[in-house]
């Protein structure tokens, strides 16, 4: 078994040796490099595969919450796919894309006017460029050297292609931006239609309603900390208010000594994901938890992040790294692992349980839809089971089941 920091050293070694562009070599370091801090974070010294395939993971998670664009999810994965590939194999099979014959003047152009949409934010612009990239190399594949020829024909046939190995949310994203650079295009004169009409349709969405994790498996996994030490405080505190609080993993890495008000026992922090302000009760067992993590275990040093890791060089811990950290204790008390995200769950649906009203969890939660929180509602089977219909008035006669 190898150290991380050698397998991340000779997979710097080795991207610089097989002609990477200086720009990709400084993309795909930072990248390596975030990898070997997650491990470090978390007081692993060797390559663990587990941690690698939570981070690809988070990093998909991400993507979908739109904290990242594609492109970026796709370097980081790329980055821990060489990184498992030098650590089975010992070398990196260089997979650089190879650029055929660029795009000609007419296409080249239609990216231009993307880029040139100021008004767009730049996340959105890429994420225009890099999905017309392919939309459009796909339509010369096809004998389309410019859209005079593309009808709704066109269009449909390439949709059903991205169906073919999209998911329903990944293909929804593509319908929409390709109707907006359509809009883009027919605004400049381009083209005569903007063909509304075949971008109108709606994707169904398959949402997995996953539960909450049992309290069982909560109590047992907090059971495994052990408080008379610095990591044993610190892993407790973030396990605490993630069960108490329902707070994203992203959130409590985000959290801040500044966002905990002693003084009225609440914590106010502004949400990563929907960007809403939220303020929670410090309850007196996670005011207790923090008090003693931050006292007596967590570095002096200028960071304002609350959680940090214990190991120079002292940083913040990441989304991951809370992550990671939730499931060790869980691997000691020997349950499968499981997101934090299992842990709001379980929040929401007991709360649910409880008969809290709806627009309480709503805000405990720091949602603004109450789609966000009708999946706590369908996993609450008990009260489900109260507005079940019976068969009174409707039996079958005599045999009869027509």
């Amino acid at each position: 078994m190898e150290k991380i920091s050698n397998i991340v050293s000779k997979a710097i070694e080795l991207i610089s040796e097989q002609g990477y562009g200086v720009s990709m070599q400084k993309k795909r370091r930072f990248s390596f490099l975030s990898i070997l801090r997650l491990h470090e974070q978390i007081g692993k010294e060797y390559y663990d595969e587990e941690v690698v395939v939570d981070y690809v993971s988070e990093c998909e998670e991400r993507f979908k919450r739109g904290e990242i664009v594609w492109e970026r999810c796709r370097e980081l994965t790329k980055a821990a796919q060489q990184l498992t590939q030098l650590h089975e194999t010992g070398t990196i099979v260089s997979s650089k894309r190879t650029f055929g014959t660029p795009f000609p003047d007419y296409y080249a152009n239609l990216q231009s006017l993307i880029s040139e949409k100021s008004e767009w934010s730049k996340k959105e612009r890429l994420a225009l460029r890099y999905t017309m990239n392919r939309f459009f190399e796909w339509l010369m594949a096809h004998g389309h050297d410019n859209l005079d020829t593309v009808d709704e024909k066109v269009l449909r046939n390439y949709l059903i292609h991205c169906a073919g190995y999209l998911t329903g949310g990944s293909l929804d994203t593509i319908r929409r931006l390709i109707r907006k650079a359509f809009g883009c295009f027919f605004a400049a004169g381009v083209i005569p239609d903007a063909h509304d009409r075949i971008f109108s349709f709606t994707i169904p969405m398959e949402k997995k309603i996953r539960p909450g994790i049992p309290h069982s498996e909560i109590a047992a996994t907090l059971k495994m900390t052990v408080c008379d030490a610095a990591q044993g405080k610190r892993d407790y505190a973030i396990m605490l208010i993630a069960t108490v609080t329902g707070l994203r993993a992203i959130d409590i890495a985000n959290l801040e000594i500044g966002s905990i008000d002693w003084t009225i026992g609440e914590i106010r922090l502004v949400q990563s994901k929907t960007r809403k302000s939220v303020a929670l009760p410090l309850t007196t067992d996670v005011g207790k938890a923090f008090h003693d993590y931050i006292v007596n275990a967590r570095p002096v040093c200028g960071i304002k992040n609350v959680f940090l890791s214990l190991r120079a060089p002292i940083r913040a811990l990441s989304s991951t790294a809370i992550t990671e950290i939730h499931n060790s204790y869980r691997q000691k008390a020997e349950l499968p692992r499981s997101g934090v995200h299992g842990l709001r769950r379980a929040l929401g649906s007991s709360m649910v349980s409880a008969f809290v009203p709806v627009t309480t969890v709503m805000q405990v939660l720091g949602q603004t839809e109450l789609d966000s929180t009708k999946p706590y509602m369908s996993l609450n089977s008990k009260q489900l089971k109260a507005c079940a219909l019976g068969f009174k008035g409707i039996e079958p006669n005599r045999g009869d089941t027509q």
